[in-house]
Formats: C-alpha cells, structure tokens, sequence
C-alpha cells in the first residue's frame, strides 16, 4: 500500500488476472471484494469491465475503515476538496491503466464504479453483516471473490473457521473462483470442505504463498497457467 507500482503490480497477479480469466469464462460473473483499501481491486474490475464490454456487470465491496470508505467514493463522486486525497487515488487509477494498457480515462472509470454502488454500496462490518437475520444471501452471491482482508493478527474474525464457513455459505456461488494473498491452512480446509479445488500459487514477488480455488464450472474451465499447483 505504500508503493503505488509495487501494490498495482500485485493487484494485477493477485486478482486481476484471475478476475480477467473468470470473466472470459463466465461473462455475467458477479464480484465481491473483502478490503476496499485504496480501491486497487474495484478500480481493476472497472477496467476489465470496460475493456470487456461487459454486460451489466455487478460488485459487492466491504470495507471497514470509515476514512478509506469516505476518501474513495468522495474521489468517484469528484467530490474531494484534498488535492492530495484526489491525487492519491488518480495515481492508483493510473499506474493500474499502464499495467493492464487500458485505453479508458478516470471519468469512465469513476462512473463505471458509481453505477456498480449505486445497486450495491459499499458495507461496512463484513463479519456482522454476513451474520444478520436479514441478510439476503441470494442478492449477494458471487462467482468472484477477491479476499483482501487484512491479516489474521490485525482482523482475526475475518480469518476465523466458523465465519469462513459462513461467508462461503452466504456468498459464494456453486460457480465460484476464490483468489487471495493468504495460504492459511484454516482457509484451505474451509474451501475444500466446501467444494473448492485449493490451489497454492507462489505469493508476489517472493511474499509468501498465496491461495486460487476454484468450484463448479471454474474447475473446468480456469486455464493451467493459472490454476496449476506449484
């Protein structure tokens, strides 16, 4: 998160290259980001959304540090008075477009992102949310999940078998792709005893190990590049 190149290269390995791929394979696939941070992984989906054409394509994104929430939707609505706060986010947006030759400008990018939260804004406490009586697992199933929360020693409940259990339940689609920087062995035995073919991938740049699963028609379907055990 402090280097912009070095987190949009990641990014890109991490989950844009398997949102790329999931979406080639399933085009009306439907995305939920855990970890808005400073919006590296929606801004790539609105990339490849654009760049693919795709037809109503839907996010789901939880994120809970107010600042982070308020600091990137204040930069999609234009509405910043930081220059430094708008500066920060027109760099991600940038260094992202030069790694993935996207041909497209922030405007589109920024709508492109504000039409996708105005069907689904972004949420705050996912461990709550996931447990509500109310809560509409349907209207929130995903093919897509790109699992950036922060580690187990700064958010254990995130990383907690039994809420794992649960997240999977509530949001995971029978056709589902799971991608994450973590290689927890709790991780890996909830996905497992739920469906999904665990594949460990070398992490970025020397990081360690980082985690591809896959289920329903991506166990087919993802191509060997990606999904090969290492």
């Amino acid at each position: 998160m402090h280097h912009s190149g070095g987190a949009a290269s990641e990014t890109c390995y991490i989950y844009q290259s398997v949102m790329a791929e999931a979406y080639k394979i399933l085009p009306s696939a439907q995305t939920c980001v855990v970890g808005l941070g400073l919006g590296y992984i929606e801004i790539s989906w609105a990339l490849i959304s654009l760049k693919e054409s795709l037809s109503n394509p839907q996010l789901r994104s939880f994120e809970i540090c107010k600042e982070l929430r308020d600091g990137f939707i204040s930069w999609l609505e234009n509405s910043s008075h930081e220059e430094t706060n708008t500066n920060l986010y027109n760099q991600v947006c940038h260094s992202l477009q030069k790694i993935l030759k996207v041909p497209t400008d922030k405007v589109a990018v920024r709508e492109s992102l504000r039409e996708a939260f105005k069907v689904f804004p972004v949420q705050e406490d996912l461990h709550s949310f996931i447990r509500k009586k109310e809560f509409d697992s349907l209207q929130y199933q995903s093919n897509i999940i790109c699992y950036d929360a922060f580690s187990s020693k700064t958010n254990s409940e995130l990383w907690e078998e039994s809420f794992l259990h649960d997240f999977v339940k509530g949001i995971c689609a029978q056709d589902c792709v799971w991608t994450t920087y973590a290689c927890t062995g709790t991780l890996k035995k909830v996905l497992s005893e739920s469906g999904f073919t665990v594949i460990k991938r070398p992490g970025f740049q020397g990081k360690r190990d980082s985690t591809l699963a896959l289920r329903g028609i991506f166990k087919r379907d993802f191509p060997q590049s990606l999904s090969r055990t290492f």
